[in-house]
């Protein structure tokens, strides 16, 4: 059985294209998993560069984005989004969904 994996990306001018870049190398890894990304309308730079490739892509508003994850039932969300806070990965880990973070030096690590 497939498992869904969900990877929230930033990339803008400000943080660069470095998360979306090990995102998507990660994924072109994965093969036999259902992979999304998902990012918000502030990182126009990277949404542009997802919409591209093969991969579904989700762009929900920062402050109903960690609701959206959740409803789209991951068994994983990586989070390569710089700095977390406690509400990025508590409701996650509350619904049972397992989460990994890169880069991360914010409350939600």
């Amino acid at each position: 059985m497939k498992k869904r994996l969900v990877f929230r990306i930033i990339g803008n001018k400000q943080v660069g294209m470095g998360h979306v870049y090990r995102a998507l190398s990660l994924a072109h890894e994965i093969t036999d998993h259902e992979i999304i990304f998902v990012s918000d309308p502030d990182n126009r730079v990277a949404t542009n560069k997802l919409a591209g490739c093969d991969y579904l892509l989700k762009i929900y508003e920062p402050a109903t984005i960690v609701e959206k994850i959740i409803n789209l039932k991951p068994d994983l969300v990586i989070n390569d989004i710089l700095s977390t806070i406690e509400a990025d990965v508590l409701p996650l880990r509350q619904n049972g969904i397992k989460v990994v973070n890169f880069e991360d030096l914010g409350d939600g690590a």
